[in-house]
């Protein structure tokens, strides 16, 4: 099937009134050879790791996006726990669920021992995380590298559970999704950085106020990550994508799914920016280090939307035009290599739900 014979859609704006700007750490191409030098240790064992290096080593990228200000050291932090993410995701991609427990045990005892290396029989995506958490926890209190390890925990096994409905062929509606996807985008251990790096006490981190803007900012993410890989997945037969259970769910076409995502979206930006002016003063001391908190979820929502078109992974060399221009070719079903989820079953028709879904 020829190019031009393949349909076109048009990807929704996003964050056009976005506070926060492109801003790229200035050590980004340090943290890239010192990355590079790390993972390519393992390059030949890891499918995962292979997958990195095929897209340009872009997790560096992602983290002097995301993390545009901090020193040297945390941004090393975080761009290897990064890695650990997008690497662990990979490999339990193409697992079933009963095979992915295994490989979730693994990483779990790699937290709990950080001084003790893996077995040579466990997953290198085990390896590869202990060694990233020994230099991340140095950023947090012993408490705080508890809640760390709760919040990866929450993205394992919310992988757990994508694999279960890949196996079962079960195809959640929307609310359903958004509640395992905000755990599968693993947001929240990345915002851990941002609260440990600013200093914000636990008990305000978890203040209602600061967790709905957490929340807002985990949701934005999500939606830029599904409209972007949309074209890839659905390639792949999956479905485990904001834009395809909206058309299943909403008997819409793929264009409406996409606008419809766009028009969530939208209204999450300004829940966001509303959510801004509802958190409460604690006195300068504090404020100051909420302010900094608060940068660091604004500043993750761009990078990682400016990062979706920049890296290799989701638009190839095309990703800036894609920017400009919203428009995709869609590519012929099944004709890129990844596990696929069940036969797509019937559109569901139901009453579209009001944009306050997520």
């Amino acid at each position: 099937m020829s190019s031009s014979s393949l349909p076109t859609i048009r990807l929704p704006n996003m964050l056009d009134n976005w506070p926060w700007p492109r801003t790229l750490h200035s050590q980004y191409e340090s943290l890239r050879a010192d990355s590079a030098a790390w993972l390519s240790q393992y390059k030949s064992e890891s499918l995962g790791v292979q997958k990195v290096f095929a897209g340009g080593n872009s997790e560096s990228l992602l983290a002097s996006l995301v993390w545009p200000d901090v020193d040297y050291e945390s941004l090393r932090a975080g761009c290897d726990l990064i890695s650990s993410v997008i690497i662990t995701d990979d490999c339990l991609d193409v697992e079933t669920g009963s095979s992915a427990e295994a490989i979730i045990d693994a990483i779990l005892h790699a937290f709990h021992h950080p001084e003790v290396p893996t077995p040579a029989s466990a997953p290198i995506a085990a390896e590869i995380t202990r060694q990233a958490w020994t230099r991340a926890m140095k950023l947090g209190s012993p408490s705080q590298r508890r809640r760390f390890i709760q919040k990866y925990g929450d993205f394992l096994r919310a992988i757990t559970k994508e694999a279960e409905d890949r196996d079962t062929e079960y195809v959640r509606d929307i609310e359903e999704y958004m509640q395992v996807r905000r755990d599968t985008i693993a947001s929240r251990p990345a915002f851990w950085v941002v609260e440990c790096l600013s200093g914000i006490p636990e008990h305000i981190a978890d203040h209602p106020s600061i967790l709905k803007l957490s929340e807002y900012a985990t949701e934005l993410i999500i939606i830029t990550n599904d409209v972007v890989s949309y074209n890839k997945e659905q390639a792949q037969g999956s479905i485990h994508n904001l834009v395809a259970i909206a058309m299943l769910s909403l008997n819409l076409t793929v264009q409406e799914a996409m606008d419809w995502t766009g028009a969530l979206f939208e209204s999450i930006v300004q829940k966001f920016l509303a959510a801004l002016n509802k958190v409460p003063s604690w006195g300068p001391d504090i404020d100051s280090k909420v302010a900094v908190y608060i940068d660091g979820l604004g500043n993750w929502v761009r990078g990682h939307e400016v990062w979706s078109f920049e890296c290799l992974r989701y638009f190839g060399k095309k990703g800036k035009d894609i920017r400009n221009s919203r428009l995709v070719t869609l590519l012929p079903p099944r004709s890129v290599t990844g596990r696929a989820d069940a036969q797509l079953p019937p559109p569901l028709v139901t009453s579209p739900p009001a944009a306050t879904v997520c």
